[in-house]
């Protein structure tokens, strides 16, 4: 079952996993059992109204939006290759991350604004 739980979902040992379904539907209560039995973190969702989630959903994209588009590109990088890292190789993953950015166009900006109380205008650079 370990075979097939890293194959199919791709879960490894020690991986947060996240439960979207309900437990009392055979997918997702095996799904569970089979994280808890690899000593994963399970991430379980309660019951939640689809249209909440839609604007809530809609409102976490726009802010993301109005970020700068390198540091949240950055951010996947460092959560996606992270993830597949020791702690200690992740944390330096993205310190080095961190470093780049902070040589950006775009860090510049962010700081100024901040500083200056106005609205950032990112330019990806």
């Amino acid at each position: 079952m370990r075979d097939l739980f890293r194959n199919v979902y791709g879960c490894r040992e020690g991986m947060r996993s996240y439960v979207g379904g309900p437990l009392y539907h055979a997918s997702p209560n095996a799904f569970a059992r089979q994280g808890l039995a690899m000593a994963n973190v399970l991430v379980l969702s309660s019951r939640f109204d689809p249209e909440e989630l839609l604007a809530k959903t809609m409102e976490t994209a726009r802010a993301i939006a109005g970020v700068g588009t390198l540091g949240v590109r950055y951010a996947k990088d460092a959560i996606a290759n992270g993830l597949n890292m020791v702690k200690e190789d992740g944390f330096r993953y993205e310190a080095s991350l961190f470093g780049v950015l902070f040589a950006t166009s775009d860090q510049k900006e962010g700081m100024g604004a901040f500083v200056e109380k106005r609205t950032a205008v990112f330019t990806g650079k």
